[in-house]
């Protein structure tokens, strides 16, 4: 193993591991981490076994002797602990709980183990933002929460289907991912997405889950996908975890699947039927009434004292604070309100927890809310940190739904206006202030992100300029059309461009990026038809149509009727195939009729071909 793979397999531990990792080679013992977490020791015990199988360590059958450590289990620890020593050893804290063998560890090692009592920066020639691990273990890492994954481990035994329902923050998602990472080795997620107008239909989703995940080539028929997912999803020894996140966005006032996104009551139905051996976690905001499917509505409440202690234990009389307690009990135990009062009460009063809270206390209790804790919060950075607020604000324009994180360049592109010396540093503050979210890339909580996408509304040139940015950017990305990923990163182009009704350039990003450079018509739209989008590039292009006045390229336009006639036709409606293909073929023709043909001009040429290309499309409709 190299630093290389151990760093991968420490990034796939999940979060209750890392936590219990991060114990470890803080040299805590099993009974410490127990009290810590307030779970049982024999918890604790397994939990540190199954991180050193990750490693590649095996796993050897340890017995106990009154609650203390075997000669087995102190050789598996050894095994875990010089690994440990061999790549991150400057996170070790020495002695460590099993310094029997530390010294032997130490000689060992010599060449390559530095032992400090400081942890050192590690080499970072792009000056990218790094985390120290103390931060890894406190944002949300998953406390607080080990009666309700025994309450989901009753539940799955008796239903199919689960809603986790509560309000923004309480940890509806984090429980999700948690429980079935522990669960399944392989778990299908279907990101709902933030807003109601980006929700993709079941069909197209139900394709892709085919594609990506089982390699398997999707029918045109949505009832036969459904089918062939089923019979997947069937294997008992096999059995398969599905989280669907964020469901609100897909339901109408009626707490039913609106109009268009119906598809997804036959979705459930499959992965509800008994035949199947999955089992899916829903999270939302809200019930959901299912038509063809029983799903059983779990409510989740916020964390609770014990938890909020545990978090804030670092702080200046944290575990003994009233302060603490009255913060918990304003905001319910909201995980997301108290990971941002962490980072608040650590940056700006030095872990005073009693300090921050006489300060702010009045505004906050007066409205008790998610977002005004974060208003609070955003209004500081605005008049202190004015450079990381404008970023966070900026980051507002990503979806982070179908590309769920963004990568350093992508915050990075966002602070065209400040110096290129300076930009590192203001995405490493923004980090600090627990108002972004870091897994390896990117990202804004809901809640936060909806926040941060009002204030950047409301200046227009900015929200403008930043879509435009994050356009480009996403565009930089995509060498060629080829995969499944490439697609999605082209839907996101495309819809920077919508949030600024720019629908020339929308309808030039499906005609410049393409999956080879010798075929002219081998192009995003084409792509999408051949990678299985048809449903989603037919919306895309008749919302780009919907505005055909303000595209004044012709050849656009008779391009996009083209691949609406190829994406119906794949569809199996042939009579919308053939209206689209008449409609591209008229405008082809029209434009000849004022001007003569010229074989030099490339421009001629292609519309000439698109001309040419009507009879042969039309006689595929037959």
């Amino acid at each position: 193993m190299d630093k290389q793979e151990f760093d991968s397999k420490r990034k796939g531990l999940t979060p209750t591991q890392k936590v219990d990792f991060e114990y470890f080679l803080k040299s805590k013992n099993d009974d410490e981490i127990a009290a810590l977490r307030d779970v049982d020791r024999s918890s604790i015990n397994r939990n540190i076994t199954n991180i050193a199988t990750v490693f590649g360590i095996k796993r050897n059958k340890i017995k106990s002797d009154n609650g203390k450590d075997s000669p087995e289990k102190k050789v598996h620890r050894q095994k875990l602990l010089k690994l440990c020593l061999t790549y991150i050893p400057d996170e070790v804290t020495q002695p460590h709980i099993y310094d029997e063998f530390y010294e032997d560890l130490l000689s060992n090692n010599k060449s390559t183990v530095h032992v400090s009592d400081r942890p050192s920066t590690p080499p970072n020639p792009q000056n990218i933002p790094i985390l120290d691990r103390t931060q890894e273990l406190t944002p949300l890492e998953f406390i607080g929460r080990d009666r309700d994954l025994t309450n989901l481990t009753n539940l799955r035994k008796q239903y199919k289907l689960v809603l986790v329902k509560s309000g923004a923050g309480v940890g509806k998602s984090t429980l999700a991912r948690e429980f079935l990472q522990t669960n399944f080795k392989k778990v299908i997620r279907i990101e709902m997405g933030l807003e109601s107008g980006n929700v993709t239909p079941a069909e197209e989703k139900v394709s892709q889950i085919l594609r990506k995940d089982f390699d398997e080539e999707p029918s045109r028929d949505f009832g036969i996908n459904l089918g062939i997912l089923g019979e997947k999803l069937a294997d008992r020894a096999n059995p398969i975890g599905v989280l669907i996140d964020n469901l609100e966005p897909a339901l109408d006032e009626n707490y039913r699947f609106r109009e268009k996104l119906r598809g997804y009551d036959a979705l459930l139905a499959v992965l509800g039927d008994r035949d199947v051996f999955s089992f899916t976690l829903i999270t939302s905001r809200r019930s959901l009434i299912a038509t063809r499917a029983k799903v059983h509505e779990y409510s989740l409440e916020g964390l609770d004292i014990t938890a909020w202690r545990q978090y804030f234990h670092d702080y200046e009389n944290g575990a003994d604070s009233d302060a603490l307690v009255q913060m918990r009990d304003a905001y319910n135990g909201n995980a997301k309100v108290m990971d941002i009062l962490h980072g608040a009460i650590k940056n700006r009063f030095d872990g005073n927890i009693g300090a921050y809270w006489s300060r702010y206390k009045d505004a906050l209790l007066a409205d008790s809310e998610l977002e005004t804790l974060i208003s609070v919060e955003m209004d500081w950075l605005r008049d202190n940190q004015p450079d990381a607020y404008k970023l966070l604000c900026r980051m507002g324009c990503y979806r982070y739904q179908d590309v769920k994180t963004v990568p350093f360049e992508g915050l990075i592109c966002l602070l065209w206006d400040v110096p290129e010396s300076r930009r590192a540093c203001v995405v490493d503050y923004l980090i600090k202030s627990s108002l972004i979210e870091v897994k390896g890339e990117y990202y804004l909580h809901p809640a936060v992100r909806e926040c941060a996408k009002l204030r950047l509304i409301k200046n227009k040139i900015d929200w403008e300029t930043t879509n435009r940015k994050a356009a480009q950017f996403f565009m930089h990305k995509i060498a060629r059309i080829t995969t499944v990923e490439d697609a999605v990163l082209g839907f996101e182009v495309i819809h920077h461009y919508f949030e600024v009704n720019d629908y020339e350039l929308s309808a030039s990003v499906i005609f410049e990026l393409k999956d080879n450079d010798e075929d002219e018509f081998a192009n995003f739209g084409f792509a999408c038809w051949r990678l299985g989008f048809s449903q989603q590039i037919i919306l895309v292009i008749s919302k780009i149509l919907e505005h055909e006045n303000m595209i004044n390229n012709i050849y656009f336009r008779a391009g996009l009727y083209r691949i609406l006639g190829y994406a119906q036709n794949q569809l199996g409606n042939i009579h919308e195939a053939m209206k689209f293909h008449e409609l591209s073929g008229e405008l082809s023709k029209n434009y000849f009729k004022d001007i003569p043909f010229e074989r030099t001009n490339p421009y001629h040429f292609s519309m000439f071909n698109m001309r040419s290309s009507y009879f042969s499309n039309i006689g595929l409709c037959y």
